[in-house]
């Protein structure tokens, strides 16, 4: 929670309890009005009463004043939620598409490191090791001299190739 959000909270407590310390001055003061009723003439009554009734339009217009503070409180704290929302949904977003041009780059390594004929990693020695050949396109050895032995051209750009045009590569980077 952020700290804008933790003072907006402590300020509507604040105000909570003041509304709650309101309303139990005047219970005390309302029950103390009912003792003093029996013993005092009616005018005295009518003034207490007078005293009363203003106290508890006082009363009345602070409490809706509180109101109205908590009601802005409770909407700056909607609103302040739904940015951090927002904030929290872009990230995400920017999250999904870094995590997407990761896929695509892993995709196009394995690309790298794979036979374009049998799709299979190349090895760095045996039968699958990675040759090349002069129109500089990567195989595994057994694949392209089969594939040459067959069309007597490379697989990707159809030029010509022989089986003198096969090279090896050798490169601890590239094969592992």
């Amino acid at each position: 929670m952020s700290s804008s959000s933790t003072e907006i909270l402590s300020g509507m407590k604040a105000l909570v309890a003041r509304m709650i310390l309101m309303q139990v001055t005047e219970h005390l003061y309302l029950s103390a009005q009912q003792l003093l009723d029996a013993e005092v003439s009616i005018e005295e009554r009518v003034r207490s009463l007078e005293v009363l009734n203003t106290q508890m339009k006082w009363s009345n217009s602070e409490r809706t004043r509180i109101l109205e503070q908590l009601q802005v409180q409770i909407f700056s704290l909607i609103s302040e939620g739904r940015r951090t929302a927002m904030d929290t949904s872009q990230y995400v977003n920017q999250l999904r598409e870094g995590l997407i041009a990761l896929k695509r780059r892993l995709s196009s390594m394995q690309e790298d490191i794979s036979c374009p004929i049998c799709l299979s990693p190349w090895n760095s020695h045996g039968r699958h090791r990675v040759v090349s050949l002069r129109c500089g396109h990567l195989f595994g050895n057994n694949c392209i001299r089969t594939a040459i032995r067959r069309f007597h051209r490379c697989p990707i750009c159809r030029r010509r190739a022989l089986h003198a045009d096969v090279r090896r590569i050798f490169s601890r980077r590239l094969i592992q």
